[in-house]
């Protein structure tokens, strides 16, 4: 398999089983940037994929957003985020993202994707520092609260690491 072309995957699901799982969307190839590391499905049900770029001190993440039945790229645009890691739509219909930041851990953190913000920039709506900004996964509950998953680092004499589970109201 060709990891440099950023592959999204699709399976079919029958009778609560994996039936099968084939490549569907070479993100690289369709956007020209590397390293998808998030997916939603917006309202609108297309695929909306976050592209983390070069780990360089340039906010140069993409979102990208695919149709979700045959995969054309639909359009692609900056986030305004450094290294997006994990993309959820909100009861609001508002895109949530984390950005880790890998070269500005300061910047990092959860943001609101709003169109045409005055500002041209995501709108802060976590802290800068850990844990949102170590992010890898989150989902919006019917309640309308935010769970995100974080990186655990290996507590002292134990091989496993200790993530955690994050619930924040916004």
């Amino acid at each position: 398999m060709d990891e440099a072309k950023g592959w999204i995957a699709r399976a079919s699901v029958q009778d609560d089983k994996l039936v099968s799982l084939q490549r569907f969307i070479a993100t690289t190839s369709a956007t020209g940037v590397s390293t998808p590391t998030a997916i939603a499905v917006s309202p609108r049900h297309e695929l909306v994929v976050g592209q983390m770029g070069a780990r360089v001190a340039e906010r140069d993440s993409q979102l990208s957003f695919f149709h979700g039945s045959n995969g054309r790229l639909l359009l692609s645009l900056p986030a305004g985020l450094f290294d997006v890691t994990a993309l959820a739509y909100g009861p609001n219909g508002q895109l949530y993202a984390t950005d880790f930041a890998s070269t500005q851990s300061d910047q990092g953190g959860l943001f609101q994707l709003i169109a045409r913000l005055a500002s041209g920039r995501p709108k802060r709506r976590g802290q800068a520092g850990r844990p949102t900004r170590q992010a890898t996964a989150m989902a919006f509950a019917a309640d309308g609260k935010l769970y995100v998953t974080v990186f655990g680092a290996a507590s002292p004499g134990s091989k496993s690491p200790s993530g955690k589970l994050l619930r924040i109201t916004l």
